[in-house]
């Protein structure tokens, strides 16, 4: 890690001491300025993550960005453009596909070796005491299971039977 960037000068400079990394900014801005920082991890609250992205792609930095990607469509090909026309790297940093079982389960499943899949049932969750402040009931955080739990199952549906064409989606 070359370099960490924090809304809060403190937060950064505990991380930057307690990882050995030698640059840390209080801004995000003086972080796409850096020309020494050729990619970046956005790792923002969900609500952040497409305009912090473009922040760095703009700067012409690579960029992997934490799940949930951006918050709606809108917001992902508004990055997947500025990625195209930067001429940079983007991708949602979505840990669990590089987990080593993942790696295992695509390969068989690249192989043929597990036959023809007809059915993923899967469901993540944990629960949370009711916080109306916190992220995950406030609605301009991208608040909710879906962004926040959901692309696990959803990803894996993918990886198993390739790119949804469409999903449709049903809750209380």
């Amino acid at each position: 890690i070359a370099a960490v960037a924090s809304r809060s000068g403190a937060r950064a400079q505990a991380y930057a001491e307690r990882f050995g990394v030698p640059t840390r900014y209080d801004d995000y801005d003086a972080l796409a300025e850096d020309e020494s920082i050729d990619a970046v991890y956005v790792a923002t609250p969900h609500s952040r993550h497409a305009a912090d992205a473009l922040r760095y792609l703009e700067a012409g930095k690579h960029v992997l960005c934490e799940k949930p990607f951006a918050l709606n469509a809108a917001q992902g090909r508004t990055m997947i453009e500025a990625a195209r026309a930067t001429d940079v790297f983007l991708m949602e940093a979505l840990w669990s596909r590089f987990l080593p079982a993942y790696r295992i389960m695509a390969d068989l499943l690249g192989e043929a070796r597990l036959g023809e899949p007809l059915l993923v049932d899967a469901d993540f969750g944990f629960r949370a005491p009711l916080d109306p402040g916190h992220r995950l009931f406030v609605r301009a955080q991208g608040c909710g299971a879906l962004l926040d739990l959901g692309v696990y199952p959803i990803q894996l549906c993918d990886l198993v039977f390739g790119a949804s064409e469409r999903i449709s989606a049903d809750g209380q």
